[in-house]
């Protein structure tokens, strides 16, 4: 009987013995199956850079910064305003400057999809202004870059607007 009894109880441990085993071979699995799920919805998301060229305007990022520094001088301060009423962009440049000097292009930047970016030249109308239509642009934030020359002198602003 007593033999009987060891048997079992071996019988038993053998058993425990062998849970343990399934249970890290389980968890490990499980594991490896988790990051290959994560690796692989990984994969699958878009995302966009903030220019295709990332490299070569990070290198002009200094050159960037005194462009907009100078153009927050009086001199040179262009004005744009968002009309919501009537999804209208007006951007104001600086009466002092002679129109026909005034080149550059006008940027709607959407940060989180590039395939919404648009981009305008600049063609100043009375009042050295230039109204932009906006109704078929979608809800959301935008980021308006005016990259302007007023002469040879290079200059850039930027502003942040709602949509809605």
């Amino acid at each position: 009987m007593e033999e009987m009894n060891t048997k079992a109880g071996n019988v038993a441990n053998q058993s425990k013995d062998r849970t343990w085993g399934i249970g890290i071979a389980v968890f490990y699995s499980a594991f490896v199956i988790v990051i290959l799920g994560l690796v692989f919805f990984a994969t699958l998301q878009r995302f966009d850079l903030v220019a295709d060229s990332y490299y070569e305007d990070g290198v002009k990022y200094q050159q960037r910064i005194d462009q907009k520094k100078l153009a927050e001088s009086d001199e040179y301060k262009i004005d744009v305003s968002y009309i919501g009423s009537t999804r209208t962009l007006e951007i104001a440049f600086p009466v002092a400057i002679a129109p026909d000097s005034i080149l550059g292009n006008v940027v709607l930047f959407r940060p989180s999809n590039a395939a919404l970016d648009r981009k305008w030249d600049i063609v100043v109308g009375p009042g050295n202004r230039q109204a932009i239509d906006l109704r078929d642009a979608r809800d959301g934030v935008w980021k308006i870059m005016v990259y302007w020359k007023a002469g040879d002198t290079e200059l850039y602003s930027e502003k942040s607007i709602y949509i809605e």
